[in-house]
Formats: structure tokens, C-alpha cells, sequence
């Protein structure tokens, strides 16, 4: 908003500078036939003709200043101009970010619970398995005296585990 104002600021001055110019140049032209009267200009009285064309110089030195003015704050508006919108395009980004922020929050809690999930039936699975494994060798190595006494094409090798006490009652 300071730049705009400054933009219009300056915008006014080189009009009224324009302005001035134009109609002083008008009333130069026409005082030159009497270099010596006075001339009335934007409510002051120059004494000659020679004075006011001080004035005029000076109006015409500052026109300069003020365009060159006058093109440094627009160009500074349009620059500023540029970089709010790109911090508001930055802004609208890091809102959107900012929204998303809850739902990956739950995608990282639901893939960790995938994860111990996966990891639970992986144990699971290790439990089911070791307990078919020593069902089997249940099977194989524990009979009852029924069984011990029917033939059977399933008997038992060599235990997997040595038990130090029945070795030692057996070899008693």
C-alpha cells in the first residue's frame, strides 16, 4: 500500500511538473515581446521574463528526477507486485502441506501397524510350525501301550533330544 502511494505520489508530481511546464512554456512565449514585465505564475509574481525562465529550468531539470522517480517505484511495485504473489503461491503450498500433515501421520500409523501385524503372524506362523513339529514327533515318539503293541510302519528313530537322566536309567 506505501508503494502504491508512493507510485501515485510521484504519478501526480510528474503531471503537475508536465503540467507547469506546458503552461509556463505558454506564458514565456507570450511575455517575450515584453522581457521586462512581470509574470504571474502558479500564484507567484517573477519580476521578468529572464526570472521566470530560471523557473522554467528549474521545472525542466526536476521533470527528469521525477520520471526517473516516478520509473523506480513502479518498477519497484512491480517487483514487489511479483514476489507477493509468489509468497502467497509459497503460502497456499505450505497450507496444503499443512493439511496433509494428519492424514500422513495415519499412513505412517497404519503401516506400523502393518508392520507388527506382519511381524506378529510372521511369529504366528512360527508358533503354528513349531507346534506341528512337535506334534509330529509326538506322534512318532509317545505311544500308548495299544499303539506300542500294534505293528506300526511309523516308529520313532533316534530322539533329537538327549535327556542325561533317561540315558543314564537305561544303561543302570
Amino acid at each position: 500500500d506505501r508503494i502504491a502511494a508512493l507510485v501515485d505520489d510521484q504519478q501526480l508530481l510528474v503531471g503537475k511538473n508536465n503540467s507547469f511546464l506546458n503552461e509556463g512554456k505558454a506564458i514565456y512565449k507570450d511575455g517575450t515581446a515584453q522581457p521586462d514585465a512581470s509574470i504571474t505564475f502558479a500564484g507567484k509574481i517573477y519580476p521578468n521574463s529572464n526570472t521566470f525562465k530560471q523557473q522554467l529550468a528549474l521545472l525542466f531539470q526536476e521533470k527528469t528526477g521525477l520520471e526517473s522517480s516516478l520509473s523506480n517505484a513502479v518498477a519497484l511495485q512491480k517487483k514487489l507486485q511479483d514476489r507477493l504473489e509468489s509468497l502467497m503461491v509459497q503460502s497456499g503450498d505450505i497450507t496444503l502441506a499443512k493439511r496433509m500433515v494428519p492424514a500422513q501421520i495415519e499412513l505412517v500409523r497404519a503401516n506400523i501397524a502393518l508392520t507388527d501385524l506382519g511381524d506378529n503372524i510372521d511369529v504366528i506362523n512360527d508358533v503354528i510350525k513349531g507346534s506341528e513339529v512337535g506334534l509330529e514327533e509326538t506322534d512318532q515318539l509317545i505311544r500308548t501301550t495299544k499303539d506300542l503293541v500294534e505293528p506300526s510302519t511309523n516308529i520313532a528313530g533316534k530322539p533329537r533330544v538327549s535327556n542325561k537322566a533317561f540315558d543314564e536309567f537305561i544303561a543302570r
